[in-house]
């Protein structure tokens, strides 16, 4: 299991990850182009979502900040969430679309 961390979104395009015991940042995640909207950790903690008006959705590994899936959907995303089991992402866009990623694929 992971060490318990935070997470923060942003509007200068960045996701940050937070050491709870010491109030300082662990990662700065920094790939989006455009405001940081939506976050959720996977249901072990493992991977982070995060997705954005730049129509991006990132899949994070927790453990060292990796990016290890990409997305993009339709539209500016505004909520993500995994699934119970963890093997899927539903990405809610601003055109009413949503759009689910299978990461057994």
């Amino acid at each position: 299991m992971p060490p318990r961390i935070r997470c923060s979104a942003s509007l200068d395009s960045t996701v940050k990850l937070w050491d709870p015991a010491t109030g300082k940042v662990r990662a700065s995640l920094a790939r989006h182009t455009a405001m940081v909207y939506a976050m959720a950790f996977s249901p072990d903690g493992e991977y982070l979502v995060s997705g954005s008006t730049d129509k991006s959705v990132y899949v994070w590994r927790v453990r060292d900040g990796a990016l290890v899936r990409t997305h993009t959907a339709p539209s500016g995303v505004y909520d993500v969430a995994f699934n119970a089991e963890g093997d899927k992402v539903a990405a809610c866009c601003a055109n009413s679309a949503v759009s689910v990623l299978d990461l057994r694929m």
